[in-house]
C-alpha cells in the first residue's frame, strides 16, 4: 500500500491576497503621515532661518556694529556678515539650509525683511536693533495645512518662530 504524500504549501490566492492587503496598509501608511513629513521638513528649514537670524543679532550686539543676514531661497542657502547688505562679501561664508528647503515656499511680509538680487535681507544694528516689524512666512508646497512664520516682532529684534495652521488638523502635530 503506497501512501501519498501532501505537500501543503502556499496557493498562490493566498499569496495575492496577502500581497493586496500589504500594498493597502502602505498606502494607509503614506497617506497618514506624509503630511506630518513634510511638516517636520518645514518646521527644520523655519528652525535653521531662525537660528541664523539669532546668530546674526548676537554677533552685532557682541562685535557693537551692523551685522546682516541673507537669505537665499533659490539656492538653499543664508549667510551672516558683518556690514550692510550692499556689502555682501565676495567671499561669504554660505550655510546651506536642509536639504527640503526646495519644497518650501518663501514669503516676506513688512519692511523688515527687504528682496535684495533675490534675496531677503535683514540688518540689525550695533545694539541688534532692526529698523522695521516684519515676517518671513514659510508654506509647504503642496496641500498641506501648515504655515510657519520666523518673525522680528519688536524693533528690539525679539526673533521668534510661530506655526499656522489651516482647517483641521488631526494627531498630535504641533510646532515645537
Amino acid at each position: 500500500m503506497m501512501r501519498r504524500r501532501t505537500a501543503r504549501g502556499v496557493s498562490f490566492l493566498e499569496l495575492l491576497v496577502t500581497i493586496v492587503i500589504a500594498v493597502i496598509l502602505t498606502a494607509m501608511a503614506v497617506f497618514v503621515l506624509g503630511p506630518r513629513l513634510q511638516n517636520q521638513r518645514l518646521q527644520s528649514v523655519t528652525d535653521a532661518i531662525e537660528l541664523g537670524l539669532q546668530k546674526t543679532q548676537l554677533q552685532a550686539m557682541r562685535q557693537a556694529r551692523a551685522w546682516t543676514f541673507a537669505l537665499d531661497p533659490a539656492n538653499n542657502r543664508y549667510t551672516m556678515f558683518a556690514g550692510l547688505p550692499a556689502a555682501l562679501p565676495v567671499n561669504a561664508e554660505w550655510v546651506v539650509l536642509p536639504a527640503t528647503a526646495q519644497q518650501v515656499q518663501v514669503v516676506a511680509a513688512g519692511s523688515t525683511f527687504a528682496l535684495d538680487n533675490n534675496r531677503y535681507v535683514v540688518t540689525f544694528t550695533d545694539q541688534g536693533f532692526v529698523s522695521a516689524l516684519g515676517r518671513l512666512q514659510l508654506l509647504n508646497q503642496g496641500n498641506n495645512q501648515l504655515q510657519t512664520q520666523v518673525q522680528i516682532n519688536q524693533l528690539i529684534g525679539v526673533v521668534e518662530k510661530r506655526c499656522i495652521y489651516e482647517g483641521n488638523i488631526q494627531g498630535p502635530e504641533r510646532c515645537v
